[in-house]
């Protein structure tokens, strides 16, 4: 299952962002709430990319506050990212040459690739 950008965020917010924040007022988030909330979805297994998500997620937020001036400072601006490695998987010039040889008439411009590969 793919899910888009926007469910993704959706998500982000119902499971992780939501239950912890979203009953706090802005003002009282304390940067050392949010490191601690950082290394508790580290430590329960949410993946590194998720948490990441989330964490910018609330930074966004705080980022729009502090742009207003409803807030001091972003709390979130000192807590540290958790790093993750984003797997590319592309297509191997023999993969395209057998799709491009493969290809309907919609698609006749890319067949007609094939023949020169």
């Amino acid at each position: 299952m793919c899910l888009s950008t926007k469910e993704i965020y959706r998500l982000t917010w119902r499971v992780h962002v939501e239950p912890m924040w979203a009953a706090r007022r802005l003002a009282t988030i304390r940067s050392e709430e949010v490191a601690h909330w950082r290394q508790h979805m580290l430590s329960a297994g949410v993946g590194p990319r998720t948490v990441h998500n989330s964490l910018l997620m609330l930074s966004f937020l705080c980022k729009h506050a502090r742009r207003f001036k409803w807030l001091p400072v972003n709390p979130c601006a000192e807590v540290r990212k958790p790093k993750f490695r984003v797997k590319v998987r592309a297509f191997t010039a023999a993969d395209v040459a057998i799709l491009a040889c493969h290809a309907d008439d919609a698609t006749r411009a890319l067949r007609r690739r094939c023949s020169l590969l």
